[in-house]
């Protein structure tokens, strides 16, 4: 006797959440009962993936005894998509969700079948089973694309995440089926390889996540007006060139839900006054903005998103010789950000030219004067020196000690950045290592509060870091340079 069917569908759907997705499909074979509950329950889909291949008759895995090439390669595409099809219609026929990737090659195609014949055959076996697809992941040559237009356009009532890929380079245009028909209910949206229309009459889209290929900043405005719901946008890259009058570039509206904004920048040229006009209004409503300026832009300037709520500000520096990251926070807790990136150019390095680094700190100066809590590698401290004496509201110094090791004198070994009367009074120096390594002497401690141009902290807090010194607690408290130190 199956005592579950006198739970009520509450409870087994508890019970479908506590199992995996293989053995939510498992139960779906117990009893028409079961099979009813696991029909409903989201982890009841199948994931099916057209993988085709291609292998060269002059792979060792495709060549016979004595290098000749063997017969019994692999299939011929159609085939593959034939196989792919019928697994297709298998799940469909069981009431599966479907969650499905195609990811096809251009050097796949051949003169054996046309791009059209692939695209119809693909297109063909998704136009069936679009009404039961939730997940939809494309990737393709622009070659085969007009074909699967046409099941964009049908309804998909479940669809609600899409990924197309066209490859890293300008494939083809935004149309109507991209952000209506199918697309119209879905909350993901992925398009790589494809340029917005100029002057765009797109209707607007529903999708919530947007991420993006390669576009001008002169068409960011019309990413917003297509994505007017948008919470959380990435563009893989946003080209900043010379332009003409900014008259000629539309003005971009933030929509009301976004939230997060993800740019990857190659500029070379300033920003256009209408995209700082639309930050300077709207950027503080942001929680999360991520910028990333590549090695090869000229210009590094990230004044257009320092526009962040009122308050205290915690900042960290990850610094080496080729990238650096700047993040700032209201405290560790919060999940309101700015982190900025910046790639440094190995030509203009071999030049002695301003450094990428240095051009972004400049930029940020405006977020400085609010910066509280200051965290940095001690191999950066040097470089840092005159942002880090100039912080008005500095109360909190941060050092990772990691790799940090007895044989170095000191912080900075360039002397004249040393040539610093101590005069300021902080809160806290904490130094630490994750590790549980670094050892330092108290001349160490004492050498950074000088170039710091401190003269007196109310604590030293050593946490994974330790004085290879006994009595370097007393050095350091008796000349009054710390009130108290812990040690955790």
């Amino acid at each position: 006797m199956d005592y579950t069917t006198r739970l009520p569908p509450e409870l087994l759907a508890a019970v479908l959440d506590e199992l995996k997705q293989p053995d939510v499909l498992r139960t779906a074979a117990l009893s028409s009962r079961w099979r009813a509950s696991a029909k409903d329950h989201p982890q009841f889909y199948a994931y099916l993936a057209l993988k085709t291949s291609a292998r060269s008759p002059y792979d060792r895995s495709s060549q016979g005894s004595g290098g000749t090439p063997r017969q019994d390669g692999p299939p011929k595409l159609l085939d593959q998509i034939d196989a792919f099809a019928r697994r297709v219609r298998e799940a469909f026929l069981r009431d599966m969700r479907l969650r499905l990737k195609v990811q096809l090659e251009e050097r796949q195609l051949t003169a054996e079948q046309t791009p059209a014949e692939v695209g119809n055959s693909i297109s063909g076996t998704l136009m069936n089973v679009i009404s039961r697809v939730i997940q939809l992941d494309i990737s393709i040559p622009r070659t085969v694309w007009q074909a699967m237009l046409t099941v964009l356009g049908q309804t998909a009532p479940l669809l609600r995440t899409l990924k197309i890929n066209l490859g890293p380079m300008l494939a083809a245009n935004m149309t109507e089926e991209l952000v209506a028909g199918s697309a119209q209910n879905v909350n993901r949206l992925a398009l790589v390889g494809f340029g917005m229309p100029p002057r765009t009459s797109l209707s607007s889209s529903n999708a919530v996540h947007v991420r993006l290929g390669h576009f001008p900043v002169t068409a960011f405005a019309s990413i917003c007006h297509v994505f007017p719901r948008v919470a959380s946008l990435v563009v893989d890259q946003i080209i900043v060139d010379p332009a003409g009058p900014n008259d000629d570039i539309p003005r971009p509206v933030l929509g009301p839900a976004m939230r997060s904004l993800t740019l990857g920048v190659h500029s070379r040229s300033v920003w256009p006054t209408v995209f700082l006009d639309a930050f300077r209004r709207h950027g503080s409503r942001l929680d999360c903005a991520d910028i990333s300026f590549s090695s090869s832009s000229t210009v590094i300037d990230a004044t257009p998103f320092t526009h962040i709520a009122p308050g205290a500000l915690h900042v960290s520096v990850s610094a080496t010789q080729y990238r650096t990251e700047v993040t700032f926070t209201h405290d560790e807790h919060s999940s309101i950000r700015r982190k900025f990136c910046v790639l440094e150019s190995v030509e203009r390095m071999a030049a002695n030219a301003l450094s990428q680094t240095s051009r972004l700190l400049e930029s940020l100066s405006t977020l400085w004067a609010s910066v509280t809590h200051f965290d940095m590698e001690w191999g950066s401290i040097e470089r840092l020196l005159p942002i880090l004496r100039s912080l008005p509201t500095l109360e909190v110094v941060q050092v990772d000690m990691r790799g940090f090791e007895l044989i170095y004198d000191k912080f900075a070994p360039n002397s004249a950045t040393n040539s610093v009367h101590p005069t300021r009074s902080l809160r806290q120096l904490t130094l630490y290592d994750r590790s549980s390594q670094a050892r330092l002497y108290s001349n160490h401690v004492f050498d950074l509060s000088k170039i710091l141009g401190v003269e007196r902290w109310d604590n030293l807090r050593l946490q994974g870091a330790r004085l290879n010194s006994p009595n370097g607690w007393k050095h350091l408290t008796a000349p009054g340079l710390f009130k108290a130190i812990e040690e955790a």
